[in-house]
């Protein structure tokens, strides 16, 4: 789907440092000012009316928590102390003025270099926990209400501990007994949602959200200090697949992504910004019904006379083994090469109840081929 506007990008390093603003506030949890607010109305973890005061309970207990997961979880956290940062680029050179001299010391053609530089904007994340009485922070009934409860499976990820989402000194089977560390363990919840939503959706109309990659990942870049001042250069390859069915016959997918990372990788090369990481994002259903029929499409492409017959035939069980191994290594192929997908919760997805393009059923969101590294590492 195609977004166009006018607001200025941000480095995805800055746009890590916004959420990683709010993450460190979390590490800190005995640090914390609690505002003033009426008695915890919560539901306690022991005791009277307690979650886990039941008499008898085993000691395993199961989270059915589904976390988010996408490309936040893979981007640097880089602090910064600029509030209002600028990213330099050189866009080319411009056409050359004048013709070639006849004689010796006559004006030969002349040019000038251009330049655009974006800007980067912070986001304030932020989330409170429920007031907690003193009493109420380690209870229980009695003897029979146990507090040797073991938690299986996770309701923060490792690599949001490592991100220092997660607060200090907690661990999982803490957060069964002591309220105040599972109240902690909420905000930390919180804040991996919203951080994982604001990377793609973040809204620069709201005055507390960074902008998101939607804003960033778009046509119409334009000049942080000189008002009007196009930067088109700098324009992100945009392409409107028109809401086809993706195993429809109209647009055909596998043409839109082959053009896009040709045309992509093609500039990294005379940019001389290559080697480059791409990594493909999308969301889960995108993933799953593109996956499916990938093989088939991507194997037979071109594969038509001039009537439109189909002239190549492809064994099923070659579909079958592409389809599984691009499931279970999340990995496309891609004009020969393999790229790495990363199904992301944050991206935005269109239904019959917010897009009128859309049939009961029918869901729609946007593919994107992001750069997590250039010159091989930068």
């Amino acid at each position: 789907m195609e977004r166009k506007n006018s607001q200025p990008t941000i480095d995805p390093r800055i746009l890590s440092a916004a959420s990683a603003a709010a993450a460190a506030a979390l590490k800190a949890y005995d640090e914390d000012q609690k505002t003033v607010a009426t008695t915890h109305t919560g539901i306690t973890l022991h005791g009277p009316g307690g979650i886990f005061s039941t008499f008898g309970l085993e000691r395993e207990i199961i989270s059915a928590h589904i976390q988010p997961q996408g490309l936040a979880s893979e981007l640097p956290l880089n602090p910064s102390m600029d509030t209002d940062p600028r990213f330099g680029s050189v866009t080319g050179v411009t056409d050359s003025v004048g013709s070639q001299p006849t004689n010796t010391c006559d004006d030969a053609p002349y040019a000038y270099l251009k330049g655009c530089n974006l800007s980067a904007r912070f986001g304030r994340i932020r989330f409170d926990t429920n007031t907690i009485e003193f009493d109420e922070v380690i209870k229980r009934y009695n003897r029979g209400d146990f507090m040797d409860l073991q938690l299986l499976g996770s309701i923060l990820g490792i690599e949001d501990a490592a991100a220092g989402i997660v607060p200090s000194n907690l661990t999982q089977d803490q957060v069964l007994n002591i309220v105040t560390l599972a109240e902690m363990l909420v905000v930390g919840v919180q804040t991996q949602r919203e951080i994982h939503r604001q990377t793609w959706q973040g809204n620069v109309m709201l005055n507390n959200e960074f902008p998101g990659l939607d804003y960033q990942i778009a046509t119409g870049q334009m000049d942080a200090d000189i008002p009007g001042k196009l930067c088109t250069a700098l324009d992100s390859d945009v392409k409107n697949f028109g809401y086809d069915d993706i195993s429809g016959t109209d647009r055909d997918i596998v043409e839109y992504l082959s053009m896009m990372m040709w045309y992509l990788n093609f500039n990294a090369q005379r940019m001389r910004l290559d080697p480059a990481e791409w990594v493909l994002c999308m969301t889960p259903n995108m993933w799953y019904e593109l996956s499916a029929i990938w093989p088939c499409r991507y194997l037979t492409n071109r594969c038509k006379s001039a009537a439109g017959v189909e002239v190549s035939v492809i064994n099923d069980e070659t579909n079958v083994r592409l389809r599984d191994r691009m499931r279970e290594q999340m990995i496309m192929p891609i004009n020969g090469i393999e790229y790495r997908v990363i199904i992301d919760d944050g991206i935005f997805e269109h239904n019959a109840s917010n897009n009128q393009n859309l049939n009961p059923g029918e869901f729609a969101s946007s593919i994107y081929a992001v750069p997590l590294t250039i010159l091989g590492g930068f």
